[in-house]
């Protein structure tokens, strides 16, 4: 059966993932970091966290473009993820809807009665 809770991890993830956009939020803190070709941002980076002694307390590691790159890609197969869970026959809604005991009339729909392809 197909519980929220496990909906939510990808769905979690993804915000997760979000947090280069947290980052770009406070740039005043990074834009000693952006040189041609190069955007790095703290490691230790904490929203709401402004280090006092940058030239110490910032270790400027995090390659922002390859970090975006890999988080475009996570989250695309966790949409992917629920999106076959949501839409292929069998997956988790079919189940919980079965297991509700509920069912779907697809009389009189578009696709001829019967039920939409992904």
């Amino acid at each position: 059966m197909l519980k929220v809770q496990v909906m939510g991890d990808p769905l979690g993830r993804c915000r997760e993932r979000l947090e280069i956009r947290d980052h770009l939020d406070h740039c005043w803190i990074i834009w000693h970091a952006v040189a041609q070709g190069r955007f790095v941002f703290d490691k230790n980076f904490k929203k709401g966290y402004p280090p006092v002694h940058p030239d110490t307390e910032v270790e400027l590691k995090v390659n922002a473009h390859r970090l975006a790159l890999r988080h475009i890609r996570e989250s695309a197969k966790d949409f992917n993820w629920i999106y076959r869970e949501l839409s292929v026959t069998g997956g988790g809604l079919d189940q919980y809807i079965a297991g509700k005991g509920w069912k779907i009339d697809y009389t009189g729909s578009p696709q001829g009665g019967q039920r939409p392809l992904p």
